[in-house]
């Protein structure tokens, strides 16, 4: 398979599947032959992070495959390229996801097996220090057997760089609320994700939408605690009670363990008259012993119904500080957070052992862009493979976002974050401008596995116009990173500054997002059609209102409607601005309207006169 990685005693066939930092390969293990799933991280340039956690965590993931209810790895190593790998069990099945989206929701029975079964493999991860970070549909598979068997166990983890964070991959349709803070994930965001997902497969939906909805609605509903509650005819009272427990918006409130929440599982199921679905929990694994895992078997006599406390009803307004900053970050740049998000609740990769996964992009990259206010958590971003040589690129046949190959390994530059931290502040002074009235908070969502970064970029023109259709960066180099928010009664507004390795590198990613915002005809010079640049000095010019701050400073602006399920405001200004090797984004909303260009260019101007 031509471009395919070298696997040893593994033949690959095809591609199965494709994430941000990864690619699934159907094959067969050529000494067993058996087929086989091989999943690929791309974690270039950080050797530490492969010989410290992936090599150990391989062994420990390894050792629970021995659960019925966890993904059977076979192998690991690294390939030629130093890049992970796992082998693990090919099945032909499907995920979940594809079941109810095929035949509906499931029956009462079939999920209450399927929540125990996923209740005892979770609990055996977490005895093992082991949490998945992603539970959800897409990633439950249909077993040999027709068991629930939980796959991409410990490997999100690995795409971070972090053994206690894996916000840059979670979805955001089966994601706790506290992940949206920025809180490191804990054995409780899984039993939300676990509860969340007995409720798609109970109702045929997510609680909180669709995956075809803007990344920005959901998470706004997930905020707000605008979810559905489930309302089947013929389920136990019981197990709908259990389900809103489980996504509970305090932690506190949902069960206190995976092991608590099958017993109670298992309690409605004999409620109802059924044989109690076993209870399968791996004791803590020891790496230095052969002894195989010893299994916990809960039998029916102890499966004792649960007493559960009433859940805690905030009221609307109580994560409302969260709800606006992520409102903000969603609009705030239509780059930076693709860059550090896996795909969406129905993106490729997810399923990486699924027969059926396919590389076609969502519908919103696929039409050519990542449309405003989409590029928040979650955001439906792909990382597309270079379209072959001689074939421009296309809306059909690509999209906007990351090229293939983004490293992080660069040498001579350093982690500039802090720097920006030091000059800039908590941001009170620097976005005071904004409202006299506004505070702030730190927006507090991790970006990229780590700083400095090195990738480029593939944009689309978010306008029809034949003069500008697109072109890809050449390498940038993302050095620092500061993100704040301010809000204020009636309104928000955040800013999000970037210093890249070079001025050139600010100037070209200032045009590829420019020109994603929408670029019409006279906007842009120095493109070709259909793809392309042919002048080095190619510029985007976008201004609503112009803002004039110096021959130094490149500002565009686009005052639009305000993202769908964001009723309160009238308006959105997003703005982005260029000087040097800085890059300053953002967006202000309020309730009486478009909040001027002149509190804009203070913002602009307070970030500049502090860095340079």
């Amino acid at each position: 398979m031509a471009g395919a990685p070298h696997i040893a005693g593994v033949e690959l066939s095809e591609v199965v599947g494709r994430g941000a930092s990864s690619i699934v390969y159907r094959g067969r293990q050529v000494r067993f032959n058996r087929p086989v799933a091989v999943k690929v991280l791309d974690l270039a340039g950080q050797p530490e992070l492969v010989g410290r956690l992936f090599l150990n965590e391989c062994r420990v993931v390894g050792r629970l495959a021995t659960h019925p209810s966890i993904i059977t790895v076979y192998d690991g190593d690294l390939d030629e390229d130093g890049r992970p790998y796992l082998v693990m069990e090919f099945l032909p099945g499907g995920s979940l996801a594809q079941v109810v989206h095929r035949d509906g929701p499931l029956p009462v029975r079939r999920v209450l097996q399927h929540g125990v079964e996923l209740a005892g493999a979770l609990e055996s991860a977490h005895r093992n220090g082991i949490i998945h970070g992603d539970v959800k549909p897409h990633n439950v598979l249909v077993g040999r057997s027709g068991q629930a068997v939980l796959g991409d166990f410990g490997i999100a983890r690995l795409g971070t760089g972090s053994s206690s964070r894996s916000l840059s991959v979670f979805t955001p349709l089966h994601a706790a609320p506290e992940l949206f803070d920025g809180v490191g994930v804990t054995p409780a965001a899984d039993l939300y994700g676990l509860g969340s997902t007995m409720f798609e497969l109970l109702d045929g939906r997510s609680a909180v939408g669709d995956a075809e909805e803007s990344p920005l609605v959901i998470v706004r509903r997930v905020a707000m605690e605008q979810r559905r509650l489930l309302e089947r005819d013929d389920l136990p009272a019981a197990l709908v009670d259990l389900v809103h427990h489980c996504m509970s918006t305090d932690p506190a409130a949902r069960p206190a363990s995976a092991v608590e929440l099958g017993e109670s599982l298992r309690a409605v199921e004999l409620e109802l008259g059924l044989e109690p679905t076993p209870l399968v929990v791996l004791e803590e694994l020891s790496l230095d012993e052969d002894e195989p895992p010893v299994r916990e078997v809960v039998t029916a006599s102890n499966a004792a119904a649960q007493t559960l406390p009433p859940v805690p009803r905030r009221p609307g307004v109580a994560r409302a500080v969260t709800s606006v900053a992520l409102l903000a970050v969603a609009v705030l740049l239509v780059g930076v957070a693709a860059l550090l998000v896996r795909n969406d609740g129905r993106a490729p990769g997810d399923g990486e052992v699924a027969a059926e996964s396919t590389s076609t992009p969502p519908s919103s990259v696929r039409d050519g862009r990542i449309p405003t206010g989409a590029a928040g958590v979650g955001a439906p971003t792909t990382v597309f493979d270079l379209v072959p040589e001689g074939e421009a690129p296309t809306r059909e046949n690509s999209g906007s976002g990351p090229l293939p190959g983004i490293s992080y390994d660069v040498p001579g530059v350093a982690d500039r974050s802090s720097v920006l931290l030091a000059e800039l502040g908590d941001g009170t002074e620097v976005l005071r401008p904004f409202s006299p009235q506004a505070s702030v908070v730190n927006v507090a969502i991790p970006v990229l596995p780590q700083l400095p970064a090195r990738g480029r970029w593939r944009a689309f023109n978010g306008a029809e116009n034949p003069e500008c259709p697109g072109f890809d960066t050449p390498d940038l180099v993302l050095s620092g990173l500061w993100d704040k928010l301010a809000v204020w009664p009636g309104g928000q507004g955040g800013a999000r500054v970037i210093e890249l390795g070079s001025a050139d590198d600010a100037r070209w990613l200032f045009n590829a997002w420019s020109m994603e915002q929408g670029a019409g005809p006279g906007e842009c010079a120095g493109f070709v059609a259909p793809f392309g640049v042919e002048d080095p000095a190619a510029v985007i010019v976008h201004q609503d209102t112009p803002i004039d701050l110096g021959p130094d400073v490149r500002v565009n602006t686009w005052l639009q409607p305000p993202p769908a399920g964001s009723p309160e405001f009238r308006s959105v200004r997003t703005f982005l601005a260029q000087s040097g090797n800085l890059l300053i984004g953002g967006a202000v909303g309020d309730q009486a309207g478009a909040v001027g260009v002149d509190e804009v260019g203070a913002v602009i101007t307070n970030v500049l006169d502090r860095l340079r």
